[in-house]
């Protein structure tokens, strides 16, 4: 088949490297109660329901491992409620961002490289695990060493590949997105005006927007070469083939479970379509004018490529955050 070209003129991005989010903490109880309160007009138990029966698909006497925060006990107990509901059984675990960052403080990094055994030997138990973003402060881990932040990271690793290994069926509500005070902030938007943009796209139909990526999908399938542009400098391109084609439309489909590995995972709200390049055939240039981490905003971040090969990285302000992730990852 020849080549197709396509000109795509949307939000993609391709990353260099392990330039990882990462979980936050949470800074006040008042800014907490504000949080909580983003979520005050959202019927819990219809996300519940939709979480646990369309995206997760949960059958019964199946394992469910439910987890969150504080900030959204209502809707983890409501998701529990909602798995035994259908003959499963759930567990409930809560994380934080106190617990994130002194993970860090008061545990001493000789321990950063164990194997996370525990974790290890339970993931096979729960072929379901539903995640709710906890975080409230997307800079808990800042002043923490790259250092130690990759190592406890690549010591997780098993943890990751054995999930996709046993095609655990993953849902993660957030996606970057979880409305808080901070994040809002970083978009520019107020948190009442986030918070309905979130809960707007968690709760759109899943059908009708697989459809739509099935359109997208398709145009993928169809060509060998990918050019992604852009005004503000974007020119990259990139060759495909021998890699599948991914939608994260919000449901961890019967098809999704036979294809395996990533397919097994939806990020909520949902609506992506996915794709691993061809290794050493990224050329050009990417420009993101607004990039986040670790609760910062990098302006002007612009990565050129070489044969597949990060070359240059170089932003108007805010690169030494990036750059010591980068150069221990």
């Amino acid at each position: 088949m020849t080549s197709r070209w396509l000109v795509v003129g949307i939000g993609v991005v391709f990353v260099a490297g392990v330039l990882a989010w990462q979980p936050a903490t949470g800074p006040k109880d008042a800014t907490v109660e504000r949080n909580r309160r983003s979520v005050a007009e959202v019927d819990l138990r219809e996300v519940a329901r939709k979480l646990v029966n369309q995206s997760a698909r949960v059958k019964e006497g199946e394992f469910v491992l439910i987890n969150g925060g504080v900030r959204d006990l209502e809707l983890l107990e409501d998701m529990a409620i909602a798995t035994r509901r259908l003959g499963a059984w759930p567990m409930v675990t809560l994380s934080s961002d106190r617990m994130t960052r002194l993970m860090y403080d008061d545990v001493p990094a000789a321990f950063d490289g164990q194997r996370p055994e525990l974790a290890v030997r339970v993931v096979g138990l729960f072929p379901v695990n539903i995640n709710v973003d906890f975080s409230e402060n997307d800079r808990v881990l800042e002043g923490v060493s790259p250092a130690r932040i990759a190592a406890q990271g690549k010591a997780a690793q098993p943890v990751g590949d054995l999930a996709r290994e046993f095609n655990v069926r993953t849902i993660n509500l957030g996606n970057g997105f979880y409305p808080t005070e901070q994040r809002a902030a970083m978009f520019g938007i107020s948190r009442d005006e986030l918070a309905e943009l979130f809960w707007a796209g968690v709760n759109v139909d899943y059908q009708e927007l697989r459809q739509t990526g099935l359109a997208v999908k398709r145009v993928l399938d169809e060509g060998h070469t990918l050019r992604i542009t852009n005004p503000n400098g974007t020119d990259l391109t990139v060759q495909l083939g021998g890699k599948d084609v991914l939608i994260s439309d919000g449901v961890v489909s019967a098809d999704d479970e036979r294809l395996g590995g990533a397919a097994t995972t939806v990020w909520l709200p949902a609506g992506e379509v996915f794709i691993a390049p061809l290794a050493g055939t990224a050329e050009g240039i990417i420009v993101a004018d607004h990039f986040f981490y670790q609760g910062h905003r990098i302006e002007g971040l612009r990565l050129e490529f070489v044969e597949g090969k990060l070359t240059a990285m170089k932003a108007d302000n805010g690169l030494e955050l990036i750059q010591a992730s980068y150069d221990v990852a």
